[in-house]
This record gives structure tokens, sequence and C-alpha cells, in this order.
């Protein structure tokens, strides 16, 4: 009976170590942080190993194709062991694109236990990679910079709207100080700009949206809303615009040193800023063609409307005036000042400071300034410094006139006495000359005589000679004739 209940023991153990062995399971789960990347690109993957049980040991590698993708961070054999609790692992892994196409990554010679040493039954996954060039990406973009809707409040838009249409306009009535424009785009991937609640007053009032294709194409739509004036005030600016007077305060922004006011202009009141220090009226004027409101000079004495630009500084603000005495050397060039452009006078193109004209809104005086274009400062202009220069450049220029005077006057000597010792040289080479040609020929004529006296020794020599030839020939003769003679006696 013993032997029985321990073999019906075994059995029930290892029927139990069965079931248990079977019902572990886990998987290996591969994710990437993109499903399309762009050569050149890194992406990241990462694998979880998990189980319904906790893990005990496991081990994988990581496969991939190494013609598509390059392993940049990671192990690429991974053998690992858990704690008694841990169910699931995560592990990341960097690649590079280096082509196109589509890459698998995977894992392979996976193996998994549990903490009881039972064999994890694992089922892996693997994710696909489309790499394209950057060509290819760009390609791919949308191009649609279309509006799929366009509303304006509950005014009608004329014409009807249609996303090939890119110029509306609306009416509204007198009373209508703000409206809403509404619009949508026609593809998800496009962005847009220009929509909101916005403020109008009498006259035109022109709006523009602005759609981005997810390519990075634009298209512009235009909305005019036209607020309806009973009588509107249109007027010339000094610079030849046309321009309507803005009726309402709410749409006008007072300036620093202006206390807002109101003033009559063809018998209708109308918003004005008012300076007490300069005793500069401004009005503001919408001017045809253009989007935003201005403020203008009112010259009541004139009817004269001129474009107000003020110049704003760390603690000054100038309001710059035309003016015909700028220093000499200076000329005029466009210059950028808080993204305005206006006329300054420089000496050079290319110089970083420039000179305008202006009155200062604070005290209402009129200055020449001269401006730091990259610090963005500015100074009262002063030509002390200038005339300080002057001056010396005068005195200057007397020294270097009498120098020159001086130098000339040397120069003039100096050329004096190489002319007269050239003179003297010439003389003295003269001189030397007739003394060399005098020597020359005194001594030819001594040689002439020298020769002469020697051709008259030669010459007595050969006499001497012939005369002692004669002699001998006469004493030869002599001795014969004593010879002959001493014969004849002896006989």
């Amino acid at each position: 009976m013993k032997k029985i209940l321990i073999i019906l023991f075994g059995i029930i153990l290892t029927f139990t170590g069965t079931l248990k062995l079977e019902a572990a399971s886990g998987t290996i789960k591969v994710t990437s942080s993109a499903s399309t990347v762009v050569v050149g690109n890194t992406f990241k993957v990462t694998v979880t190993i998990s189980s319904s049980e906790a893990l005990g040991s496991w081990q994988y590698t990581i496969s991939y194709d190494s013609n598509k993708v390059k392993l940049q961070s990671g192990e690429s054999n991974v053998v690992d062991y858990g704690n008694g609790s841990t169910k699931s692992k995560s592990y990341t892994y960097t690649f590079k694109a280096l082509r196109s196409g589509s890459a698998n990554i995977g894992v392979k010679s996976y193996r998994a236990y549990a903490w009881d040493e039972s064999l994890i039954s694992l089922s892996a996954g693997s994710k696909t990679v489309k790499l394209i060039t950057q060509e290819d990406l760009i390609a791919s973009y949308s191009k649609d910079n279309t509006l799929k809707s366009l509303t304006v409040g509950n005014y009608e838009l004329i014409p009807e709207f249609d996303k090939e249409t890119l110029e509306y306009s609306v009416s509204v009535p007198s009373n209508i100080e703000k409206i809403t424009l509404e619009a949508a785009v026609n593809d998800n991937a496009a962005t847009l700009t220009g929509t909101g609640e916005k403020e109008v007053s009498e006259g035109d009032n022109i709006f523009e949206i602005i759609v981005t294709a997810e390519n990075g194409s634009q298209k512009t739509y235009k909305v005019n809303v036209k607020v309806e004036d009973p009588n509107p005030i249109q007027v010339e600016t000094t610079d030849g615009k046309t321009g309507t007077i803005v009726k309402r305060a709410s749409t006008l922004t007072k300036p620093n040193t202006f206390s807002e006011t109101n003033i009559t202009i063809n018998g209708e009141t109308i918003p004005a800023f008012k300076s007490e220090i300069t005793n500069i009226t401004l009005v503001g004027l919408k001017i045809e063609g253009e989007e935003n409101i201005n403020l203008y000079i009112y010259d009541e004495s004139k009817n004269t409307y001129t474009k107000y630009t003020e110049i704003s500084f760390n603690n000054i603000i100038i309001l710059p005036l035309e003016y015909d005495d700028y220093p000499e050397n200076y000329n005029p060039y466009e210059i950028t000042l808080n993204e305005e452009t206006y006329t300054g006078y420089k000496l050079e193109e290319n110089s970083q400071f420039a000179l305008i004209y202006g009155l200062n809104i604070e005290n209402g005086e009129e200055n020449l300034y001269k401006i730091d274009l990259e610090d963005n400062t500015i100074i009262r202009y002063s030509d002390e410094e200038a005339n300080y220069y002057k001056t010396n450049i005068k005195n200057l220029q007397f020294i270097i006139i009498v120098l020159g005077a001086e130098s000339i006057l040397l120069l003039i000597i100096l050329i004096c006495v190489l002319a007269s010792k050239n003179k003297s040289k010439k003389l003295y080479k003269k001189i030397i000359k007739e003394y060399e040609d005098n020597r020359h020929s005194k001594e030819e004529n001594k040689k002439l005589k020298k020769s002469e006296n020697s051709e008259e020794k030669d010459e007595k020599k050969e006499e001497i000679k012939i005369e002692k030839v004669e002699i001998k020939e006469i004493e030869k003769k002599k001795k014969k004739k004593l010879s002959d003679t001493q014969k004849l006696n002896n006989l």
C-alpha cells in the first residue's frame, strides 16, 4: 500500500510540473521610436521581455539587417537574471539608417526560465522600419495649402467661399467694433495663422489668413471687412496717399507725452492726441490698401496730414524732421531703427553712425542727433569736435605749406649747387682733358725728337762706320804700298 501511494504521489508531482510548465508563457516585444526614418538619422528600438510568472533568467540576440542599419549602442547579446519578482525587463538600442529600404529588427536564439527554473514558452515579435532619403521625405509631404471653410461671424462673404478664391469682402454696420474670423484647413497636416477676434474701424479693414502646407508652401487669403461710415472724411497726406480719418478712439494707441482730446474736422468730432510740450496734434488715418491704422500730424492752419514716426531709445523719443543743413561730407542713406526705415546721413554707406534731425517729444527741442546704429543709442550732435579738428587741420595745412615752400627753396638751392658742381666738374674735365692732350702732345714731340735724334745718331754711326772702313782701306793700301816699297828696296 505504501509503495502504491509513493508511485501515485510521483505521478501527481510530475503532472503538476507539466501543468506548471505549460502554464508559464511570455513574450518578447520589439518597438521603434519611429516607423519612418531618414537616411543618416538615428532611431531608438526597445526590446521588452515579459512573462506571466516571475522571470528567473533569459537570453536573446538582437537581429537586424546590417546592410540597412548600423547598431550604435546597446548589447547585441543579452544574458540576464531576475530577482524573484521581475516579470518584465526592457533594453534600448540606437540604430543609424544607412540606406533607403525596409529594415526588420527582431531577436533570435531566445530562451527564458521562470524563477522556479521551469522553461517559459516565449513568442517573439519584430519591427519593420521604413528608411527613406531626405528627397523622398520632402516629396511625401502634403502640398495642400487651401482652406476648407472661411467665415466672418454671421456676415455674408462676397464672393461665396471657394478654396481657390483668395480675396473676399464683408460689409458690417457702422456700430461694429470687433469681428471674428474663423477658418479650417483642408488638410490636417497644414497650419494657419490670422484667425480670431479682430478690431475694426470705419472704412476698409484688411485681414490676411495664411495657410502653410506640410511641405512649407503657403497660400494667403485676404478678407476686407468694410465698416459702413455714413460720412467718411477722406484726406490726402503730404506723401501723396489717400486715407480716411478714424472716428473711434478705441482703435487708436496714445503715444507717450500725449493726452487724449477731441478736435473738429468737417463739422465732426474726431478723437485726437495733443502734446502740450511740442504743440503737435495727432489723428488716426486708415490709408487705402493698408491694414494698420497710423497716426498723422494734423496741421489745422495748413490743413495737412504728415505721418507721425517716432524713434524710441532708452530715454529719448525723437520725431524726425526735414533738415537741409547737415555737416559737410555727410550723405543720405537708408537706416533701420526699431524695424522702421528712415533717411539718415552718414560719412559712408558702411558707417555704424548716422545723423538725423528731429524733435525731442519730451522737451520740445529740435536738435541734430548722432545715432549709434549698432548699440541703438543716441546723443545730441555737436560740431565742437569737428571745429577743433578743422582748426588743427588748418594749422597743419599752414605748417605743411611753409614746410613745402622751404622744401621747394631747398630743392632749388640744391639744384643750383648741383648745377654749379656739374659746371665745375665739366670745366675740371675740360682742363684735365686739355692737360692730358698737352701732355700727350709733348710726349709725342719728345718721342718724335728722340726718334729724329736716334736717326741722326744712326746716320752718324753709319758715317763713322764708313769713315772707319775707308780709313782701314786707306791703311791697307798704305801698308801694301809700304810693303811693295820695302820689297823694292830689298832688291
